[in-house]
């Protein structure tokens, strides 16, 4: 059996994401995620971050960057493929970058919301909504007069 490496992540962006090219031409989208997990200790929640490089190529990339959906706070959701890089920091300390090369991401934030998500950047296309059908005029009920004026008109 082949080996599977396939990763999903939730999460919110870091930054904004940044647009680059290949000298052939092709749409490089790079943006950080931060997945938080909730610890108990001591009587108090802790949050545990672990934070995805996320890299994804081609359509997809220039298509999310074009609506300006992926800044900083954004929800989304990644799937791709996972690897780990090692690097070393300024101060000579090495560390561990966790990486995803994208195969999808889903936009998670709300449409309508006017969160930090939105600031600053063209709003996606709205999409048409369905025409409305015309509203049937209201029948007056069957042997019901239009007009009470007694108690000794009332049907019942």
């Amino acid at each position: 059996m082949a080996d599977v490496n396939n990763i999903t992540v939730t999460g919110r962006l870091g930054q904004d994401a940044e647009m680059r090219y290949t000298a052939e031409g092709t749409a490089i989208l790079s943006f950080s995620i931060g997945n938080g997990t909730y610890l108990k200790g001591a009587g108090d929640y802790n949050t545990l971050t672990t934070w995805y490089r996320v890299t994804l190529f081609g359509n997809r990339a220039e298509s999310l960057n074009r609506i300006g959906a992926l800044v900083k706070g954004a929800r989304v959701g990644v799937t791709g493929v996972h690897s780990m890089r090692p690097w070393t920091d300024k101060e000579g300390n090495e560390r561990l970058s966790c990486d995803i090369n994208a195969n999808d991401v889903t936009l998670m934030d709300g449409k309508g919301d006017n969160s930090a998500a939105n600031n600053g950047h063209e709003k996606p296309a709205e999409r048409p909504q369905a025409a409305k059908a015309p509203a049937t005029p209201r029948q007056p009920a069957r042997n019901v007069p239009s007009k009470i004026e007694s108690d000794e008109d009332l049907p019942f």
